[in-house]
């Protein structure tokens, strides 16, 4: 029943150890499937809904969700899953991806698709790569990169950088190198500088993905993109420089000041700010203590 996922899958060129170390599997191309399943099984479908397994409709019957796809289980720190992703094969009018949503077992918005897979990898290099798909994700696991996991669906959030800080205090950052990439690279870099953590911003050429990348050029051409990758506060200056106007660079700096959790970073960060942009130093330093000041006396009131 799953032989057009199986050769979607070596068309892909994922190993086996690959699909087994992710549990990769495959859901049915039936309407009720897995209802049908659930129910025989004694379980109940309201829960089963609750937690986006199936879908309930008009008549108080329930369907599969999932339908037709790949399926990528998402686990938690125990290695219990909680979600899946799932990709359509052969329906070309359905939604490429679907997600599970937000349910009493999962939060998009706190998890990342592999980390459980590569916790260890990212204490023992004590860095991460951190990407967006899933296919991202195993490919980069093929090609000895363990330390790597992606986003949901989502942009990168603040519990997310806060669960990958506890293992790690390095990210490599891998975006497309298309416009949007570069927008999300350029908010995910400013949301781990603001948390005290390092950062490199790795752009791929564009319409190229990593797993298309490391297929057809290899680990050296990765690599070499890793070697020339810009430091975090580089990239959002450079981005600065680029894409905003003057009064759009005051309004993010002073936002970004005001996000940042140690003011023993703002030095460095305002020299460097600064300089590059050929701003007066003088001029921020004053604006960003005030900043800091305004947002003590703001947590201090929250708290009380």
């Amino acid at each position: 029943a799953a032989e057009t996922c199986r050769s979607y899958l070596k068309g892909r060129a994922l190993s086996p150890e690959i699909l087994e170390k992710f549990q990769l599997g495959w859901s049915l191309p039936e309407w009720q499937g897995l209802a049908d399943f659930l129910r025989r099984s004694g379980f109940n479908l309201k829960l089963a809904a609750d937690i986006g397994l199936v879908v309930a409709n008009d008549r108080g019957g329930f369907y599969d969700r999932f339908r037709g796809r790949l399926m990528f289980p998402i686990a938690n720190m125990s290695g219990q899953v909680i979600a899946f992703g799932g990709r359509i094969i052969g329906d070309e009018d359905a939604a490429k991806y679907i997600n599970s949503s937000d349910s009493i077992l999962y939060k998009k918005g706190d998890n990342l698709y592999g980390l459980y897979e590569a916790r260890r990898a990212i204490a023992v290099h004590e860095s991460v790569f951190l990407t967006e798909g899933y296919m991202d994700v195993l490919t980069l696991h093929q090609f000895g990169y363990e330390n790597s996991c992606g986003v949901l669906g989502t942009a990168l959030t603040d519990e997310q950088v806060r669960r990958l800080a506890g293992f790690c205090s390095t990210f490599e950052l891998i975006f497309d190198g298309d416009a949007p990439g570069r927008k999300a690279a350029f908010r995910a870099a400013e949301m781990v500088l603001c948390k005290g953590l390092r950062c490199n911003v790795v752009l791929l050429p564009e319409k190229v993905d990593i797993d298309e990348l490391l297929h057809n050029q290899g680990k050296e051409a990765f690599d070499e993109l890793r070697r020339f990758a810009p430091d975090g506060l580089d990239f959002c200056i450079r981005m600065l420089s680029s894409q905003f106007a003057p009064k759009e660079i005051l309004e993010w700096i002073r936002g970004f000041i005001e996000k940042i959790e140690y003011p023993e970073l703002l030095t460095q960060y305002v020299s460097r700010l600064s300089q590059a942009l050929d701003l007066d130093e003088s001029e921020i330093r004053q604006k960003a203590r005030k900043t800091q000041a305004e947002a003590g006396k703001t947590k201090q009131k929250d708290s009380s």
